[in-house]
């Protein structure tokens, strides 16, 4: 059986390849041709924390597998990540399990694709801003993604209290070749953007529509649950909506 770590998955992982590999995996989703059941999340509040499941199988590739995540609120008091996250691949001929590897950069860089590959198929052509609305894992990785479907040349990200925003400019920018600014407050991130992306976990939105260009193509990300929200209402009636899958 195969064992992978953290760092053994980021050195395999070409992003220009998985971003045309998610398209495929989505292709097959919406006719049929994947199967991929409603994830099972386990709260368990008595431990402060949460367990998910989500298996999936695509019949073009032949491939069998799951994923399961943690979520511990308290794992940042222990110098660890609040989201942990292993990936398993089964046979499909016997269902024997024949790797397991760390998640949590597949993780981070699989959403961030997803958002590349939106970006890629829905966006305008010349998209040279990016408004970023949180700083964490998330932000670091649509950086990567993003900048190999457009040609940016300037980064905005915004937090609240400025303090991750500066070490992601400080780590990214040299790679990136351009400027990364930390902005002064959401709305200094969102106002002349071309692409917006949200990476939060707000529960009131914190885009609003008077900040936007026309035109302007949003990756909205964080709001994964339904007490999570990022767009506000004049965002959404003003838009045209797009989801991953159907």
């Amino acid at each position: 059986m195969l064992l992978l770590s953290e760092k053994q998955v980021q050195d395999l992982i070409d992003i220009d390849e998985l971003i045309a590999t998610l398209e495929q995996a989505h292709i097959q989703c919406s006719t049929g041709r994947a199967v991929m059941p409603v994830r099972l999340v386990v709260p368990l509040p008595q431990i402060h924390g949460r367990i998910t499941s989500m298996p999936g199988f695509l019949n073009d590739d032949n491939a069998l597998g799951m994923k399961v995540i943690t979520y511990f609120q308290d794992n940042p008091k222990r110098g660890l990540p609040a989201i942990l996250a292993t990936i398993m691949l089964f046979s499909v001929e016997t269902g024997k399990m024949i790797a397991v590897m760390d998640g949590s950069y597949i993780t981070a860089i699989r959403t961030a694709c997803a958002s590349a590959m939106a970006t890629r198929a829905l966006a305008n052509r010349e998209t040279p801003v990016l408004g970023i609305l949180g700083a964490g894992v998330q932000a670091r990785a649509h950086i990567q993604a993003l900048s190999r479907v457009r040609k940016l040349q300037q980064i905005k990200i915004y937090s609240p209290s400025g303090i991750s925003a500066t070490k992601i400019r400080k780590d990214m920018e040299s790679d990136v070749g351009f400027g990364v600014k930390v902005a002064a407050s959401a709305e200094d991130a969102v106002k002349h953007s071309d692409i917006v992306v949200t990476v939060t976990t707000a529960k009131e939105p914190i885009l609003k529509s008077e900040w936007l260009n026309a035109g302007v193509h949003i990756n909205a990300v964080g709001s994964h649950r339904p007490d999570l929200r990022e767009v506000d209402g004049a965002t959404l009636a003003r838009a045209k909506v797009v989801v991953d899958s159907r």
